[in-house]
């Protein structure tokens, strides 16, 4: 890595690319809480385990989360530089097995009685055939501010295989990353009428990407400064995540652009690998929707076949949302995108692609010109037939930070720690005066935004 600049705080110069009309759907957030109302004796949180009242407090960090400190205020990241060696692919792998969350820092599963959930509901976002959506607030001692979840509650009856459900679960509360929403807690409601999975997770997000494809298009917003730097970034935010799933020997499946959230200029893989446990064709489209009216548009090819799904076939998936994410770019996105690419043949996507590098190349400066040849290059790569052909996870996002070094405003700090392997050089520069040096181990891959403490 030649310069990377470090970021004090995660997102802290990152432009808005949502929308205000953009309706708020799911995943929790640190943002304000909702303007406050009288409280009934109805409204008192019930209690409940000390476990579940201690994840949720916003005091306490998310396990495994790092500090939400504030940067110190003489702290400049336009200032700061990091130069360190990049991982390899297999010295990748190891950090990330090598730095997994405790499990004592897991949440258990747990069963509830009926009304003894210690959370309160304050919004509903989606009702669909398969779940409900809504916001909770979580319960604390005193008037501190309440923290907002996003709660999604499923019935029982739609679940074919509970223990297999549980398990794919109690497998995505043990990841953290910066795009992935964070599943904090799972449990069941048991009552003599209904008996409901609910699953509580972090962030609350604006909306799915889907959504916001479309209206960024029908506004014409894709065409603004913030938002285009918003769609740039996300590639390499969602190399990053999938580039880290893999790494813990785990496929999403389903990869698509309903299952991404937005939330200001951030993207999040939904939780994954649960749809396979829901009866008949109730398939979770994320933690934003019901069922996804298409869930095979952005499957690969040999999956619809007899031979096994691999880590290649998300490579595929992934490839079809950068597609998607090219053609925004280049003002050629419109609804039914995704339908009337599953349509086309290996050779008219590599056509189009062709077309698209045109559009997006016109009047663009070097560096701009130069991320867009390699992201239609690398998407290109990701769509072939063929999945020895395409890339892994870890080579896209390598390819990603390289040519986003060219254009720092357009990458995210959840690049950083991913590729600095071992010993590294941080040199910071106070006001262009004072340079520090100081040698300093990796430690926290995938736990939140690095961050340079400075004395």
């Amino acid at each position: 890595m030649d310069s990377r600049r470090a970021v004090a705080t995660q997102g802290a110069e990152a432009s808005t690319g949502g929308t205000n009309s953009t309706r708020q759907l799911s995943g929790g957030s640190n943002e304000e809480p909702p303007s406050k109302r009288a409280r009934s004796s109805d409204d008192r949180v019930p209690e409940g385990p000390a476990s579940m009242r201690h994840l949720l407090n916003p005091e306490t960090s998310v396990p495994g989360g790092g500090s939400n400190d504030a940067a110190p205020a003489n702290f400049s990241s336009e200032m700061c530089e990091m130069k360190a060696p990049q991982h390899t692919e297999r010295s990748y792998v190891q950090e990330v097995k090598s730095n997994s969350l405790p499990t004592t820092a897991i949440s258990p599963h747990q069963i509830f009685g009926e009304g003894q959930v210690p959370v309160m509901r304050t919004e509903s976002l989606v009702q669909g055939s398969l779940a409900l959506i809504d916001i909770i607030e979580s319960p604390t001692a005193d008037a501190t501010p309440r923290k907002t979840f996003a709660r999604k509650t499923i019935p029982a009856s739609r679940v074919q295989n509970a223990r297999g459900f549980l398990e794919a679960l109690e497998a995505n509360k043990s990841l953290r990353h910066q795009h992935l929403v964070t599943v904090l807690l799972t449990y069941e409601e048991v009552d003599p009428q209904n008996h409901n999975y609910g699953i509580i997770m972090d962030p609350v997000a604006q909306g799915n990407l889907k959504d916001y494809l479309e209206e960024v298009i029908d506004s014409g917003k894709y065409m603004e400064p913030d938002t285009r730097m918003s769609l740039r970034k996300w590639f390499g935010c969602l190399a990053s995540a999938l580039a880290y799933i893999h790494a813990k020997d785990i496929r999403h499946e389903n990869i698509q652009p309903s299952n991404i959230l937005v939330k200001d200029s951030d993207v999040f893989f939904t939780f994954f690998g649960v749809s396979k446990y829901f009866r008949g064709d109730d398939i979770p489209g994320g933690t934003t929707s019901g069922p996804d009216a298409q869930p095979g548009t952005y499957v690969a090819p040999e999956v619809e076949s007899t031979r096994p799904p691999d880590f290649k076939a998300d490579i595929f998936s992934l490839g079809c949302v950068y597609l998607e994410l090219l053609a925004t770019l280049a003002g050629k996105y419109r609804k039914g995108f995704a339908q009337w690419r599953s349509k086309q043949t290996s050779s008219d996507i590599q056509i189009y692609l062709g077309q698209l590098s045109v559009y997006l190349e016109c009047g663009q400066d070097k560096s701009s010109s130069e991320f867009y040849q390699r992201m239609v290059k690398v998407c290109s790569q990701m769509l072939e037939d063929n999945p020895s052909i395409r890339p892994s996870a870890f080579m896209i996002a390598k390819s990603v930070l390289e040519v986003q070094q060219r254009s720092p405003e357009s990458d995210c700090d959840c690049m950083i720690p991913w590729f600095s392997s071992g010993d590294c050089t941080i040199t910071m520069k106070l006001s262009g005066l004072n340079i520090a040096k100081l040698r300093t181990k990796s430690k926290n891959m995938g736990f939140g935004s690095f961050r340079l403490p400075l004395r």
